[in-house]
């Protein structure tokens, strides 16, 4: 059981002077955890500005800005369907999220975007596989072999590197690319569980015909780490943790799509067209 209630306070200014804008605030949120009767307030940086150096081909811009984020069970099962029915929900802090980028455009039909940041989060939910039971019994539960997984909180403070180029090929051909490289730093766990050190997307759409479409879209998701522990001495109660390494893999979709008329409309979708039998959650 949980049960949260949030007053927040976003109070911002809004400086426009030539090439330069400024966003300056702040957000107050008052956090009211019924099931614990605990009460909290906090304070979060809303500052974003940027700078037209060469008009539309490049702009500066750098910023931080923090909040809560309110996870629910339903959050979790939307990001991991096998979760167990015994999580612990919190709030998850982003104390700040400092960043530095340029973006614009290379031509009039290729922008780009290329950003660094750092993100500082308290009580971070990260995935982890529930404990293996090496001798089921009756008195197992459902979601008890090894069939599952369970949230655990830690302070992570994380680096990211991101740059997206879109390209305009013809009126009617598109594409982007995109990637994020990611380090993390945990406090308590030995790792920050189930979190790609490396993402990357393309994305292209075509419109073949005024009836006919048609949009590719190719995902790279790198690296995670995951862990469990399980009971290797079913005698004396030994208790082991294992660390697993997951593969980097890649997932290919593509949607073929018809416009009969302005109400109906045909579609063929692929998915995974490479056949990968990758794991995206251990086991």
């Amino acid at each position: 059981k949980y049960s949260y209630f949030n007053l927040g306070f976003q109070p911002s200014i809004q400086i426009n002077s030539g090439d330069l804008a400024v966003d300056l605030g702040a957000q107050a949120v008052y956090s009211i955890d019924g099931e614990n009767d605990d009460n909290n307030f906090y304070i979060y940086p809303k500052v974003k500005g940027s700078y037209r150096i060469a008009d539309e081909y490049f702009i500066v811009y750098a910023g931080a800005e923090g909040g809560l984020t309110q996870n629910t069970y339903y959050d979790f099962v939307q990001e991991n369907p096998f979760v167990s029915p015994t999580l612990l929900v919190t709030p998850t802090y982003k104390q700040y999220n400092g960043f530095l980028g340029g973006k614009g455009k290379f031509t009039e039909n290729i922008s780009y975007d290329l950003r660094a940041s750092y993100t500082s989060e308290k009580a971070k939910p990260l995935f982890v596989h529930h404990m293996r039971v090496p001798f089921p019994s009756s008195d197992v539960e459902g979601y008890e072999n090894f069939n599952s997984f369970n949230i655990v909180y830690d302070d992570v403070n994380t680096l990211t590197v991101f740059g997206e180029l879109k390209a305009t090929v013809t009126e009617k051909f598109s594409l982007g690319l995109t990637a994020s490289y990611h380090n993390y730093s945990v406090d308590i766990q030995e790792e920050a569980w189930n979190l790609p050190d490396l993402e990357a997307s393309l994305h292209g759409n075509y419109q073949i015909t005024q009836k006919w479409s048609a949009a590719l879209g190719v995902f790279y998701t790198g690296e995670r780490k995951d862990n469990f522990y399980y009971d290797d001495s079913p005698v004396d109660g030994g208790i082991s943790d294992r660390v697993i390494t997951l593969d980097g893999y890649i997932d290919a979709n593509l949607r073929v799509g018809y416009k009969l008329n302005d109400q109906l409309s045909f579609f063929v979708k692929g998915n995974n067209l490479f056949g990968d039998n990758y794991e995206k959650w251990y086991g």
